[in-house]
């Protein structure tokens, strides 16, 4: 599988779109949050859209998208902006700037969307309304005590919940979700903390930092998943299925940095550590596994082999020096090593460490 780079003044805007932090699939085409900016891959083209093309920012950590075809972003920690952005038109259709520390996560339905967000030590939702457009309409940040901290959420048109260190909460939003007694817990006897979430109409998936649950929005009733693992899960910070209209059995985690592709008899496939796996979707006919250096490709039905992609890029947008040599190429330092760019792109001289070495 080969890919190309669209090339349009990069001189411009030179960022590194390595660390992939989240993912959306918007009819079969793959965008991604990065820690240089909106990434897009088309037909085996792909592009980083910054600045330059009119991002409030580029460092972004959460990304999802609307019934009008529109990817909304959201800004990493300090500069926590979310942005409406038409990738079509290479414009912004609408921000909201409020001064946060950052934004974690972002769902969008038809016609409500929910941010979830830090601002300083505190973390809560907004919620975005459609109306010839978006609006901003309310913001949730008084939660009961028993709450504690907050990993995650998801959200229907009639309810969100909310994954916490005690348990699963949920608050329906004809209520004054302003008032902490509006938010109540799912079951008194999950009192074990949430870690990750995932959910269609009628169920969520969701973990603990050592297994995995099923809630049946319809009934009520949550369990312990059926899988067949015989190793140990102790540090799940993401779940994913793909079947959004009917749980078929299968499902991703992320544990220790390993993807598991896991159904209620078989281990379908690992993933192994090292890449520092951040997000899962599914692409077309394949899943696609973001990484803090890239990405991996795989078929489901395992008929071809995984393509790891790795965008040609420098390996951080955070160099501690520069310089443009008298032939034109730039050279950027980091920590890493030494970065340089020409016409034909990038090319990175990086350390090589070996493990217990400093």
């Amino acid at each position: 599988m080969g890919f190309s780079q669209v090339r349009m003044d990069e001189w411009k805007a030179l960022t590194s779109p390595l660390n992939i932090r989240d993912l959306t699939n918007l009819a079969n085409e793959l965008f991604a949050a990065t820690e240089g900016g909106l990434f897009h891959i088309k037909d085996q083209v792909y592009k980083t859209y910054t600045t330059v093309d009119g991002l409030l920012g580029v460092d972004l950590a959460a990304i999802d998208h609307d019934h009008d075809a529109n990817i909304w972003i959201g800004g990493n920690v300090p500069y926590g902006f979310v942005q409406v952005y038409d990738p079509m038109e290479n414009e912004s259709v609408v921000s909201f700037d409020f001064d946060l520390s950052g934004i974690i996560d972002i769902q969008v339905l038809d016609s409500l969307a929910f941010v979830f967000f830090q601002d300083g030590q505190d973390l809560g939702l907004m919620k975005f309304l459609y109306d010839d457009g978006w609006e901003y309409r309310d913001i949730f940040k008084n939660f009961p005590d028993d709450v504690g901290s907050i990993n995650c959420f998801s959200a229907t048109d009639e309810t969100l919940y909310l994954g916490t260190e005690n348990g699963l909460f949920s608050g329906g939003l004809s209520n004054n979700l302003k008032d902490p007694n509006s938010w109540v817990t799912v079951d008194d006897g999950m009192t074990f903390e949430i870690t990750a979430m995932d959910q269609n109409d009628s169920l969520i998936i969701f973990s603990s930092s050592s297994s995995v649950y099923k809630y049946d929005l319809e009934q009520g009733i949550w369990a312990e998943a059926n899988y067949s693992y015989e190793g140990n899960l102790t540090n799940i910070t993401h779940v994913y299925f793909n079947n959004r209209d009917q749980f078929d059995g299968r499902f991703f985690i992320i544990n220790n940095d390993e993807i598991l592709a896991l159904t209620e008899t078989d281990l379908l496939a690992s993933y192994g550590s090292g890449y520092g796996f951040s997000s899962i979707i599914s692409n077309s006919d394949q899943y696609v596994f973001g990484s803090n250096t890239g990405f991996i490709f795989s078929d489901p039905k395992g008929e071809k082999s995984d393509v790891r992609f790795i965008p040609n890029a420098p390996v951080t947008s955070g160099f501690s020096a520069i310089t443009v040599l008298d032939d034109g190429r730039l050279v950027g330092g980091s920590a890493h090593g030494i970065s340089i760019y020409s016409d034909e792109g990038w090319r990175n001289i990086l350390e090589i460490k070996t493990i217990n070495t400093d």
